[in-house]
């Protein structure tokens, strides 16, 4: 069954009970563990979106709004995410620039590319040359829609690891093990006997998000490369 999302893509207090509903042996949790969902399933898409090493300090939630970068003197100037798809307006200064293009691909994780694209036409002023992103203190302007698409991995993880802390709170021990939750499954081994592996479903999920956490995250390096730039 597909996982239950919202518009931005995060999953829902529908999906996060499912999960929860797929480890409990029999019964349902109490009413007022379940009360905490929406509280938890906040909680942790927070944590997802915050600075590393908590998160992968990168923003997943779609804003609209205006943010400020130093120029660097390039053809190309390297921003956060920004939504695929979105408008973008820029100004250099009070100056709008009219030939600015959003690059498909990206430098590091965690960020998109602004050009000046050259077969757009050219913007002819004394105070702004054509083709650059001009070097300067907080005078470029970027209007748009920034955040990061959430993937069905990411959405998938982030409704396992919402219902690992529910259980967890609610069946005790940090790894869930506990009468009301499975814990065990059975794996052949290469030698033909079966190995009962005493493997927690939500230590796994615990697993997997912090997995995902990592493989998400923002490298950092287009922070680097700009900042070589405007040093160079």
């Amino acid at each position: 069954m597909a996982l239950d999302v919202d518009a931005n893509g995060w999953p829902t207090v529908v999906a996060v009970t499912a999960k929860i509903t797929t480890a409990i042996l029999e019964g349902d949790l109490s009413a007022s563990a379940t009360a905490d969902i929406p509280l938890t399933l906040a909680a942790v898409i927070a944590e997802f979106q915050a600075p590393q090493p908590i998160g992968t300090g990168r923003q997943w939630t779609p804003v609209t709004e205006t943010r400020t970068f130093d120029g660097n003197g390039y053809p190309e100037l390297t921003v956060p995410d920004i939504v695929p798809g979105s408008a973008v307006s820029v100004t250099i200064w009070t100056v709008p620039v009219t030939d600015v293009v959003l690059k498909t691909n990206y430098r590091g994780l965690g960020a998109s590319v602004l050009a000046r694209n050259s077969d757009g036409g050219f913007l002819f002023s004394a105070d702004v040359p054509p083709t650059t992103f001009v070097i300067g203190h907080q005078n470029v302007h970027v209007t748009t829609t920034w955040g990061a698409n959430v993937t069905t991995d990411i959405a998938d993880a982030v409704a396992c690891e919402t219902a690992r802390r529910i259980l967890v709170a609610n069946t005790g021990g940090t790894d869930g093990v506990g009468s009301t939750v499975k814990t065990e499954f059975d794996s052949v081994s290469t030698g033909g006997g079966a190995l009962n592996l005493a493997t927690s479903v939500l230590m796994e999920w615990g697993k997997r998000y912090r997995c995902l956490v990592e493989s998400y995250g923002d490298s950092g390096e287009w922070r680097r490369k700009a900042l070589v730039r405007r040093m160079s």
